[in-house]
């Protein structure tokens, strides 16, 4: 199961840091996001047996690797498209939601990512860059005024990645607010026009 894998690929990448916040890790409950009605994905699957044992497929290219990145948009099993097999392996996705930049006086329509996982064997090959431009471009198509995401102030790379991508502390981040500074969590965004 696709959602399982994800699941899965959550949990090994970000269990730790889960474990250490505020939050806690709770996999029931981040399946239960996983599975929401509104939930969208770009998931990258390996496209053979052989490409996930090694992780990656070049392609004679050195800066390039081969990876069949499939969109599926409603959480819906049924809609699945026919070309993820049983066998293949998520070698990362990404995880996100059209919805109103605040629940309680909501301004603008937003995009929000809720997760960006990349297999560690394949990470650094610009899998997470491509997802996120692919996430930024269908914000633009759909007039989306800003992409914003929720990062860990210790997740460093994270952090690093996604300022490198020109995304700054959003506006109501808790560290603009009175007794921010000590949460453990920012929340970025990237503005479209």
């Amino acid at each position: 199961n696709i959602l399982e894998q994800c699941l899965e690929l959550f949990k090994t990448n970000m269990g730790t840091m889960y474990h250490r916040s505020s939050w806690g890790l709770d996999l029931e409950e981040k399946m239960k996001e996983l599975q929401h009605v509104n939930a969208r994905f770009l998931v990258v699957l390996s496209t053979t047996a052989t490409t996930a044992e090694a992780g990656i497929a070049r392609n004679g290219n050195d800066d390039e690797a081969a990876f069949d990145v499939t969109s599926k948009m409603p959480c819906d099993e049924t809609t699945e498209t026919t070309t993820i097999e049983e066998n293949d392996t998520v070698l990362g996705f990404a995880h996100f939601r059209y919805e109103p930049d605040d629940e309680d006086v909501p301004a603008h329509p937003v995009s929000y990512l809720y997760e960006l996982q990349i297999r560690r064997t394949v990470q650094n090959l610009g899998l997470g860059k491509r997802l996120m431009t692919i996430i930024e471009l269908l914000s633009i198509k759909l007039r989306m005024k800003k992409c914003m995401l929720t990062v860990f102030r210790s997740n460093e790379a994270a952090m690093g990645f996604y300022v490198r991508r020109k995304y700054v502390v959003d506006e109501c981040s808790p560290s603009n607010f009175e007794g921010g500074e000590e949460c453990d969590y920012e929340i970025l965004s990237k503005s479209f026009g």
